[in-house]
């Protein structure tokens, strides 16, 4: 009977994996000179913006790590930051898979 709990324990932890390979985790850096407040990324698709993905401000010269864990296959969204005079600066259909496990640089 425990054979049977151990393997079947270790056949869902397999089938729920896939889900956590779909998460996109890269390091923004931002090469300006001005703080980043805000950080907007949503599918192509969609007409609006999501929530702000950003924990903390990304200081000039600085970076910070961020994940996209929307749980989607696709690699292509659109950005927007948010800078702290209010400055808004959209990148379009970025494919963001380039920049798995690497840096997505912010220049203005």
């Amino acid at each position: 009977m425990k054979l049977f709990a151990y393997t079947a324990m270790a056949a869902a932890l397999l089938v729920a994996s896939p889900a956590l390979a779909e998460d996109l985790h890269f390091k923004i850096q931002n090469d300006t000179d001005t703080s980043i407040t805000e950080v907007h990324v949503s599918r192509v698709s969609t007409n609006s913006w999501e929530e702000n993905i950003l924990e903390n401000d990304v200081e000039a010269g600085e970076s910070l790590n961020v994940t996209i864990a929307d749980g989607l296959t696709t690699c292509k969204y659109d950005l927007q930051v948010v800078f702290e005079d209010g400055a808004k600066n959209e990148w379009r259909n970025q494919d963001l898979c380039k920049f798995e496990n690497g840096t997505y640089r912010i220049h203005m």
